[in-house]
């Protein structure tokens, strides 16, 4: 269930102290999220493609549409840069108590 809109970043954030399973929940979040405005995307350029006749007018939709999406997305991408290097970390460099 997503309960964020698209292009709207998880509110987990990837500074935090998290669990592994709290990151993992985190990456499939923003990974449906991503999914989601693409789809939106594509859905929107083929509406684009099958209703708008002038080559000139379309091209400029599109456009418009493509930096859209590309602001849409790049909030969410960098998300998942810093949740997939948590995830990373964690595994490699697990932290340990001091008295250990």
């Amino acid at each position: 269930m997503n309960l964020h809109r698209p292009g709207e970043p998880s509110t987990v954030q990837p500074g935090l102290s998290t669990s592994p399973d709290a990151l993992e929940i985190a990456l499939q979040d923003t990974l449906a999220q991503l999914a989601e405005i693409d789809a939106n995307f594509e859905q929107e350029r083929v509406r684009i493609h099958e209703t708008v006749k002038s080559e000139v007018g379309r091209e400029n939709m599109l456009r418009e549409l493509e930096g859209r999406h590309a602001h849409q997305r790049k909030p969410l991408v960098l998300l998942l840069a810093a949740l997939y290097q948590r995830q990373t970390s964690e595994r490699l460099l697990p932290v340990r108590p001091r008295n250990a």
